[in-house]
Formats: C-alpha cells, sequence, structure tokens
C-alpha cells in the first residue's frame, strides 16, 4: 500500500477543517504572517482560532508545529495564573491547530487605543511574563530556565473578563534567565515595530514599551537586552520570510525611517537600567 503523503495546501476562505466527532468548521478570514498562515474559522455559531505552520514563501515548518504541541502538553492548563490557550484541535497533514477564539487585548492590539487602558494591559503582560520566566527556573541553577523559543510579550493576552493567556509557545529551549529575560524585553521594546510606513515606526508609544519591559528588567542586563536588539535587527536586514521587492523595501526601511524606531527602542532600553 502507498504510503499516504501529508496534505500540504495552505489556508484559504471557504476551506473546511474535518475535526473529528466536533465537527466541520468554515475558514471564514485568512491572513499570512511572516512565519505563519493564521485564520477565523466558525462552527455551529462558534468562532475558532486557526493556525498553520507555514511561512510567507510558502516553507512548511514541522519542527515548529511538533514543538508548540510538545511545550503546550508540559506546561498543562495553567502556569503561575497564567492560562494557556485551550488547543481543541491540531492535524499534523496540514500543520494546523485550532483553539477557542478568546477576545482579548494583545500587545498588537494596543496602537491608538485609550492610555491608561494600554498602561494596564501591557504592565498585566509584562508582570506575568517575569512570573512565567521566574517560575521556570531550573532548580539549583538560578540562572537557567527551562522556557520555550516563543516566549515573547507577543504571545500574551488580557481577557474582557481580566484573565491572561498565553499562546504560540514553539519548541523548548533552555537557556540563561539572563538571556530569556533579555530576549523578552528587547521584543517588548519592539512591539509596536510594523513593517509599513506609520506613526508607530517613527514613534511607538513608549508608556506601553515601558510597561511591558519594567516588570522583567531586574532579570536581566542592559548588555544583554542591546545585543538581543541588534540580533533582531540583522534578522529584519535579511528576512528570509520577504523575498523579491517586498524583501528589498523592508530592508530599506529598516536602515532608513526605521532606524528612528531602533533609536527609541535602544533610548528605552538604556533607561530600564539607570544605574548601569
Amino acid at each position: 500500500m502507498a504510503e499516504r503523503l501529508p496534505d500540504r495546501r495552505a489556508l484559504n476562505v471557504g476551506d473546511r477543517l474535518e475535526m473529528g466527532s466536533g465537527g466541520p468548521a468554515e475558514i471564514r478570514e485568512v491572513r499570512q504572517r511572516n512565519w505563519s498562515r493564521i485564520a477565523v474559522a466558525h462552527r455551529d455559531g462558534e468562532r475558532l482560532f486557526v493556525k498553520q505552520f507555514v511561512d510567507r514563501i510558502g516553507h512548511w515548518h514541522q519542527r515548529g508545529f511538533a514543538g508548540d504541541a510538545e511545550t503546550a502538553e508540559l506546561l498543562g492548563d495553567e502556569i503561575v495564573g497564567v492560562r494557556v490557550l485551550p488547543v481543541i484541535h491540531r492535524d499534523p497533514d496540514r500543520l494546523i491547530t485550532v483553539a477557542r477564539y478568546i477576545e482579548m487585548d494583545t500587545i498588537d492590539s494596543l496602537r491608538g487605543k485609550d492610555r491608561q487602558r494600554s498602561r494596564e494591559v501591557a504592565a498585566q503582560i509584562g508582570k506575568a511574563l517575569a512570573a512565567v520566566i521566574e517560575e521556570r527556573t531550573v532548580a539549583d541553577q538560578p540562572d537557567t530556565v527551562d522556557v520555550w523559543k516563543g516566549l515573547d510579550p507577543k504571545n500574551l493576552g488580557v481577557g474582557r473578563d481580566g484573565t491572561v493567556y498565553i499562546f504560540d509557545f514553539g519548541p523548548p529551549a533552555r537557556t540563561s534567565r539572563t538571556a530569556a529575560a533579555a530576549a523578552a524585553v528587547s521584543a517588548g521594546l519592539l512591539s509596536q515595530w510594523v513593517a509599513h510606513p506609520g506613526l508607530h515606526l517613527v514613534a511607538p508609544e513608549r508608556h506601553v514599551l515601558r510597561k511591558v519591559c519594567e516588570p522583567i528588567a531586574p532579570m536581566t542586563t542592559v548588555d544583554a537586552v542591546l545585543e538581543s536588539l541588534a540580533r533582531h535587527r540583522e534578522l529584519r536586514l535579511r528576512e528570509p520570510q520577504r523575498d523579491g521587492l517586498a524583501g528589498i523595501a523592508t530592508r530599506l526601511g529598516v536602515r532608513t525611517v526605521g532606524s528612528i524606531y531602533w533609536r527609541v527602542a535602544e533610548t528605552e532600553a538604556r533607561r530600564l537600567f539607570p544605574q548601569a
């Protein structure tokens, strides 16, 4: 009997997802991100959030899919008061995960919102992330943590009832606490970076950046944060998920108007460590 090949079709509007006893879901909205394709599906009036591990240029990420599932299983339902977003279905052929759609505020969604609400959400996410890093410290190794590749402020959200959710894990990773916190702080400083011209490319809301990063900063150093920021910049200058004209435009943007955002990020990084 011939081996069944994986179904490697990218999600599109109108697709039907078969989810066993739960019944099929219909894809209603699709958006391509650099590293994944995300969608909203409907099933019997219920909204679902769908993620497919295929990047902007059509590369499939089996390791990312498997690592996300492994980390989620290790964490269980909750970690230090932060809820793990419930996944209700995984399709290993199409590298798809399906979770219940929960209305929440994320760092990405705060642009232009009420300043006080933005501060509150950013602070809550920063405190939650700091608690997660603290909890994942390895016994008898105070500067070693068992975390995961997707430990990033953008991968937490605050639900309408105040519950903090965490999602998009990636493979498990053991690293130093200093490095894990520096990566989280630098990601927080870049959390309003956009790949297209606009206000936040030159004037990010500093109060959001500060509130996210302040609870995490005591776990790391200014040098580690600045090194992490430099790595982020280099990654964007050779962005593998944007080719052709899009890649050229991204690199040009980083070197020109985007350099203003980078200066803001570096300035805010130093302000987090006034005694450095």
